[in-house]
């Protein structure tokens, strides 16, 4: 094959999945240096399975060192896990069902690539050699008593080196102020020959499914990253529910062949979830869909985690009032805009008297119109005491969250009068960088994801409380 070509279908193939086992699916954990050595993450392999409500996360990750070491894996988790030891097998299976639903082309064999450049302290949930692994889990409420117990953990196992970092010790609180805090160590040699450690597989109860990327930051280098997701329905990655988490650059693996791409995504029967493993296939029942996601780039640009919810929680309204003062106007306005995936109104209330609290509603209009109706209902309650006599005006903010990508008509009464009114449009979460693009822009884009155009439902022109 002539250098040019090669190079060409290379840069191609830049964000497909590898169908041979040793790179095919590769997972996360932070990586500690336990010397003074540059650890890389250049293979990370996993297997997910979520129904829900639990998860069984299958891990095995290919490492290596600038010289022979041992070293510290991170990795955060949501709840409290089962571990035990995996096998191989569960990869191989993977990539016999890639080989069926996307048959193996002869460019496959070079298309992988080279890997470029405070309370009571932490509580001690499990402990527990396993093969090449020595595990434990802890739980823990401070990012710094947790770092100074790992150091003393290693301290025990004969090991003097100080892991404490800034960078560390804010990484770690992030996730605790997340509720997530639980905490596995897996202490594994490593040597300047990169191998694939052998997996474990994680059991644990989470609402959504979940995969821990930022703690990666704590390594340096280039990375492969592709996870196969095991899920009741399908994924896709461009209308993800409200509150979920994609990391930038994280996409759906494609299957290229000679006239098309076809995103990695299909389903598995019940035998076929067994071969990869029993416990998967008693999570999952009768069939799933497997998903094919992935990341290639700078472990550094890994900022937020994989969260994926079974469904949006319901839009809830957040309402905000300030303390009144005497009107310089005499007619109640508002003004409706978006930020980011949130529609927010700001405005002022005209009251009797400055002496005024507001309240408000949210009331979206159950109806197969589109788009839809949503109404911010605002009442003003009179506070007791003495108060100055002059007409008032009172400030508000309100933000309704946790709706679906679209587009909505927004009206804010007050009193039940009209003040304010706008057409928005949410986007998809995967467009969200978009939201710094004029009005305009916005709305072409997001147009061209609905059937049929709906052309007809954009009002590009300000009211008069705009």
């Amino acid at each position: 094959m002539k250098p040019l070509f090669k190079a060409i279908l290379l840069t191609i193939c830049f964000s497909l999945v590898s169908f041979s086992v040793a790179p095919i699916a590769l997972a996360d954990r932070g990586m500690l240096p336990i010397s003074d050595v540059s650890v890389y993450g250049p293979g990370q392999k996993a297997i997910i399975a979520w129904d829900g409500e639990a998860e069984i996360l299958i891990l095995s990750t290919d490492v290596s060192a600038s010289g022979d070491s041992q070293v510290l894996e991170l990795l955060p988790l949501p709840s409290e896990p089962q571990v035990e030891k995996g096998d191989f097998a569960s990869f191989e299976q993977i990539d016999k069902l890639l080989e069926k639903h996307f048959p193996i082309h002869w460019w496959d064999g070079f298309r992988k690539g080279e890997l470029g450049p405070p309370g009571q302290g932490p509580e001690i949930i499990f402990h527990e050699k396993i093969g090449a692994h020595d595990i434990t889990v802890v739980k823990a409420a401070d990012s710094a008593e947790l770092v100074r117990w790992a150091e003393e953990f290693l301290g025990q196992a004969g090991i003097e080196h100080e892991i404490s970092s800034p960078k560390l010790e804010s990484v770690v609180q992030s996730y605790i102020a997340q509720d997530i805090n639980y905490f596995v160590f897996d202490l594994i040699e490593v040597t300047s020959e990169p191998k694939s450690i052998e997996p474990i597989v994680y059991r644990f109860d989470t609402d959504f499914l979940y995969y821990p990327l930022k703690i990666s930051t704590l390594a340096s280098g280039w990375t492969d990253i592709n996870l196969f997701l095991l899920t009741p329905k399908p994924i896709n990655l461009h209308w993800l529910p409200e509150g979920s988490e994609l990391p930038q650059g994280m996409e759906i693996g494609r299957f290229y062949d000679s006239s098309r791409t076809q995103p990695i995504r299909f389903k598995v029967n019940k035998e076929e979830l067994a071969s990869i493993n029993p416990d998967i296939a008693k999570l999952l029942g009768d069939s799933a869909w497997l998903t094919a996601v992935s990341y290639h780039g700078d472990l550094a640009g890994l900022t937020r985690d994989l969260k994926i919810y079974r469904s949006s929680p319901p839009p809830r309204l957040v309402f905000d009032c300030y303390q009144g003062e005497c009107a310089s106007d005499e007619e109640s306005q508002a003004v409706v805009g978006i930020f980011g995936s949130t529609i927010v109104a700001y405005g002022v209330a005209i009251t009797p008297t400055p002496c005024y609290e507001l309240e408000a509603e949210l009331d979206i209009l159950a109806s197969l119109n589109y788009p839809r109706t949503i109404f911010i209902d605002i009442t003003a309650r009179e506070e007791p005491g003495v108060c100055i006599e002059c007409l008032g005006e009172v400030p508000f903010r309100a933000k309704v969250v946790g709706l679906a990508p679209g587009i909505y008509r927004v009206l804010v009464r007050y009193q039940g009068e009209v003040i304010g009114q706008r057409k928005v449009v949410l986007l998809p979460l995967s467009l969200s960088k978009l939201s710094r693009l004029p009005f305009r822009a916005n709305t072409d884009i997001v147009l061209s994801l609905i059937p049929g155009g709906g052309q007809d439902y954009i009002d590009r022109k300000s009211t008069s409380a705009e």
